[in-house]
């Protein structure tokens, strides 16, 4: 899950508008933790990866409970495919904020491609557990179950997730939120079933 806590304008120019206003908040109030967050997440949809991960790194050092900056940081780590570092930061953040379910879903895309199928089940278990209004960890759990061989019970639940959010029987969605290889190519197959391909072309 990468959604970031600011949705940011998709248009360059605007984000460059942001990031100089969150450069100046910072001059302005060097020891803002959130500014240099928030510019993070600038940076992020700049594609620049590595002045994101030094300000997510500043707040955590200025705010050292701050959940949302190692969730952040462990996202810049998983997609340059640092599982090591991930996961540190990921667990960093559940023990800052044990209702954070970003970070518990992505242990569980981590797990899955490691193999650990029954691990990345449970985590994704724990975060519907913790808000069952989220579509992500739902939509993941099926698409396992459906691999496992156990299609009702994945049918039933991909419907259920695509009627909170239909936007992750898109593939590339599934991507966007890091959901690794394997388990992109499993949920291709669970996307193809007639059941669901009725669902998506529903209005």
């Amino acid at each position: 899950m990468t959604v970031f806590a600011k949705k940011l304008c998709p248009f360059p120019d605007y984000n460059q508008a942001a990031l100089a206003d969150y450069s100046q908040a910072i001059k302005l109030q060097p020891d803002n933790a959130q500014a240099y967050v928030v510019r993070g997440d600038v940076y992020v949809q700049l594609k620049d990866y590595q002045a994101a991960l030094a300000d997510y790194s500043q707040a955590i050092k200025l705010q050292p409970d701050n959940a949302n900056a190692y969730f952040s940081r462990g996202v810049i780590y998983q997609k340059q495919g640092s599982d090591r570092a991930a996961l540190a930061d990921y667990n960093q953040a559940i023990t800052k904020d044990a209702k954070l379910v970003a970070p518990i879903i992505n242990i569980g895309y981590i797990k899955y491609e490691k193999g650990d199928i029954e691990g990345a089940i449970q985590q994704w278990e724990k975060a519907v557990q913790i808000d069952g209004s989220v579509a992500e960890p739902q939509m993941a759990i099926a698409v396992a179950l459906y691999a496992k061989g156990e299609q009702e019970k994945a049918l039933n639940m991909a419907q259920s997730a695509l009627r909170l959010d239909k936007s992750f029987a898109n593939v590339d969605v599934l991507k966007q939120n890091l959901w690794g290889t394997h388990l992109v190519a499993e949920a291709q197959k669970l996307l193809s079933h007639p059941t669901i391909q009725a669902l998506r072309t529903k209005q």
